[in-house]
């Protein structure tokens, strides 16, 4: 009686089963990275949100201190250990949440979101006009904040728009558009450069940041 041949292209579950199962993480280039540079990486990003937060809070408004006071730094995607601490400034790398440097949450992108929790941050960033007032303190921020004091206009206005007047009741206490150059005028870019290369040396396992 002729034998009956496989169909082409199958193989019989023992096969499989010698074969084994291939697990996804153990693909991941992460299993490959050592926990000491795992741990580097962790640092590294850590300290860039340090180094943008402490950047943001000395460009940003500072009249009574507040926003500036009200950074914080938050691991997306639930690969963080430890909650966001409600610092102040300058701000500490105990301020930043760790990073998870298991396999399974170093393969996932992981984010590190920077916000401002003060109520009134959109106003304080030149993103929304409002009304304003002038409290009856002097601005912490002093002229190294470019405190430039002066009349507005009526309605709302954006934070920075004072008319010059000595006599003036309104101040600003940071430069115009302060939050958007310095997300996109490259002095974010430099801070952070800053720290990643102080993490990361040449000769250290072949990591070179340039």
């Amino acid at each position: 009686m002729a034998s009956r041949k496989k169909p082409a292209g199958r193989r019989s579950v023992p096969a499989i089963a010698r074969r084994g199962r291939v697990d996804p993480l153990s693909k991941s280039p992460w299993g490959q990275v050592s926990e000491r540079i795992k741990t580097k990486i962790n640092n590294a990003a850590r300290n860039a949100a340090v180094a943008t937060i402490n950047g943001l809070a000395e460009k940003g408004p500072a009249y009574s201190g507040q926003f500036r006071d009200s950074w914080q730094a938050i691991i997306l995607g639930g690969y963080g250990i430890g909650n966001p601490s409600q610092g102040s400034y300058p701000y500490k790398l105990s301020d930043v949440p760790k990073i998870k440097t298991s396999v399974k949450a170093m393969q996932r992108v992981s984010v590190i979101e920077i916000a401002n929790t003060a109520p009134y941050a959109l106003y304080a960033m030149d993103i929304l006009p409002g009304k304003w007032r002038k409290p009856s303190e002097e601005p912490i921020g002093g002229i190294e904040f470019g405190v430039l004091y002066g009349v507005r206009q009526n309605g709302p206005t954006f934070r920075w728009d004072v008319q010059p007047d000595p006599a003036g009741e309104n101040v600003s206490t940071a430069e115009r558009d302060w939050y958007e150059n310095y997300i996109r005028g490259g002095a974010m870019s430099t801070d952070v450069k800053r720290v990643v290369k102080l993490a990361f040396r040449k000769g250290d396992n072949g990591i070179n940041i340039r």
